[in-house]
């Protein structure tokens, strides 16, 4: 048979079919008796050289997809991402919020450093001066990048450097945004949706110039190029709808791919500088969520471990978008996408020990059912590890 590159790709031997090959060679090369047991000399050779030639066939193979981000990983996969205009988007530091209770008027400077009881660290990012009667709320990102960031409400109460001026501290809310390093899963599905990043004026290069802001994890376009106003569209104009991301980021990615001479309509709106210095106003609007709640109900074997469930609801808000149970944030559908419930059924299905599920959803806990849930194309369904409940049978 015919190994390697063909009209239909890349054909890789396994070390079987090369054993197989050296095995005939040998018989062609010493008679068709030559002795090829496994623990004969000639046996042994063909074992050793099949699996070396293996090895050689996988680089190979390798080498041959790493130039399609389809099949790239890792450091390959970071290569191709030149050729859509992007990157990986890296780490980011999770932040929030923290209470301080102190001397009044007090300035606590930035840099000031607060703590969980695990050593995670967090620095307050501006001066914050108390206010008379001693309370004060610092805007705080976690020194360590990744989900380790992300806190609980009440988890940061040390101070890193104790102050006779502060009496006490803590977070009311819970710090959130930290996140891992963009997987190649993540990646490859950026890569794929944001194949008109080389265009200009068109929806399309729009919404892939929107998506590669980092922290953007949802982005879509209503062009109107009609005389009346549809769907809050003004006529002749068009409106980017965006969850997530930094407002100016996002307006100059706008600025830079849509249309000249047409302004783009939003409830948020940016001043944008040409290469001239002269201010433009860019304007989009931000994503209304749709929150999905679930239960799932599976049916399992003895392998289905005890974190599973854990497992089980985090698949879901992969799959959906939202936050995770460790923290982390998930892209998941994009804005106008559909929620259905055999896709969940589908996804849940691979996880180990599970034999059967039956899952509905909802936009509240007391309306779920079995159909799908119709998403408008200026909203982005989004849940989270609280929002669904497991029940299991073994």
């Amino acid at each position: 048979m015919a190994w390697g590159l063909s009209e239909k790709g890349f054909n890789r031997p396994n070390q079987a079919d090369l054993k197989e090959e050296i095995d005939q060679r040998q018989k062609e090369l010493f008679g068709e008796d030559v002795n090829l047991s496994y623990k004969s000399p000639n046996g042994i050779i063909s074992g050793l050289l099949s699996w070396v030639l293996a090895k050689v066939w996988e680089l190979g193979e390798a080498i041959y997809h790493s130039g399609h981000p389809s099949e790239a990983t890792d450091k390959n996969l970071d290569y191709l991402t030149s050729y859509f205009l992007t990157s990986r988007n890296p780490e980011l530091s999770a932040e929030g919020q923290v209470d301080i209770v102190g001397t009044p008027n007090f300035v606590v400077v930035a840099g000031t450093r607060y703590e969980k009881e695990s050593g995670i660290e967090y620095a307050v990012k501006e001066n914050v001066t108390l206010s008379s009667i001693g309370t004060g709320t610092a805007e705080v990102v976690s020194l360590t990048p990744g989900i380790i960031g992300n806190a609980l409400p009440g988890e940061i109460t040390i101070q890193s450097e104790p102050s006779s001026s502060v009496e006490s501290v803590t977070n009311s809310q819970a710090i959130t945004g930290g996140r891992e390093k963009e997987t190649d899963v993540e990646l490859r599905k950026r890569l794929l949706d944001t194949n008109g990043i080389k265009g200009y004026a068109t929806p399309n290069s729009i919404v892939s110039a929107v998506q590669n802001v980092l922290g953007v994890r949802a982005a879509n376009v209503h062009n109107n190029n009609t005389n009346a106003t549809v769907n809050g569209t003004p006529p002749n104009s068009y409106q980017v709808y965006v969850l997530g991301g930094n407002g100016q980021e996002i307006a100059e990615a706008i600025f830079d791919k849509g249309p000249a001479g047409i302004e783009p309509y939003g409830t948020s709106s940016f001043q944008v500088k040409d290469i001239s210095g002269i201010p433009h106003k860019v304007s989009y609007t931000p994503a209304n969520t749709v929150n999905i709640f679930a239960s799932v109900d599976l049916t399992t074997d003895n392998t289905f471990q005890s974190t599973s469930i854990t497992e089980v609801k985090d698949t879901i808000v992969r799959f959906v978008g939202g936050t995770a149970s460790d923290g982390s944030i998930y892209t998941g559908l994009n804005m106008g996408d559909k929620v259905i419930v055999q896709q969940l059924n589908f996804e849940v299905m691979q996880i180990q020990g599970v034999k059967d599920v039956g899952i509905k959803i909802g936009k509240t806990a007391g309306s779920l059912a079995t159909s799908n849930i119709n998403i408008a194309t200026n909203e982005v369904a989004q849940t989270n590890a609280a929002n669904i409940s497991v029940a299991v049978t073994i």
